[in-house]
């Protein structure tokens, strides 16, 4: 027996300000209609939601795959520099690291156009792999230019570049919403 069904129990009961006649048990699911107010039911907008989840993950795999693009092709344009920067951040085997990584981001930018849920799952985790390279180069007090995108990274190592990759971090965790 629940406690609706008790005899004196007044807590599922209608209180006599909310309309004439007698207090009356409201039943499960009608507390809603009561509150509402009269008229049919007002239709569910989920599809609605759904779309903008949808249209909000495309968006993001986008964005994210054009900024994997032009890492990707301006390391590639200058791989003295992008090697330099690479053995800088104190990386081992700069001459093949200058090649791989590169093409790993030209993959995640077209995994992120074909399929955004696992480009986005592969660039969360090639973020979170240079975010914490470049955390641990600032701990560490080095602020030589991490070559983000290749020769146009000139500026010194800060921060900024560590709020930016947790910023494409979110973006690739929108992106895998879709």
């Amino acid at each position: 027996m629940g406690p609706a069904e008790l005899p004196g129990h007044t807590t599922h009961r209608q209180h006599a300000r909310d309309g004439p006649g007698p207090a009356r048990v409201v039943r499960r699911g009608e507390r809603a209609s009561l509150l509402r107010g009269p008229g049919p039911p007002r239709p569910r907008r989920r599809g609605t939601r759904l779309l903008i989840v949808a249209l909000a993950s495309q968006v993001a795999a986008v964005g994210l795959a054009l900024v994997f693009l032009v890492a990707g092709v301006a390391k590639l344009r200058s791989p003295v520099d992008t090697r330099r920067a690479l053995g800088d951040l104190g990386l081992p085997r700069p001459a093949v690291l200058g090649v791989a990584v590169p093409i790993v981001e030209l993959a995640t930018a077209l995994l992120l156009l074909l399929d955004p849920v696992t480009g986005g799952a592969s660039a969360v985790a090639l973020l979170a792999a240079f975010t914490t390279l470049l955390v641990g180069r600032l701990r560490a007090g080095h602020t030589e230019g991490c070559g983000c995108f290749g020769a146009w990274s000139t500026r010194p190592l800060s921060w900024a570049d560590v709020v930016r990759n947790l910023s494409l971090i979110a973006i690739g965790c929108v992106a895998v919403l879709g």
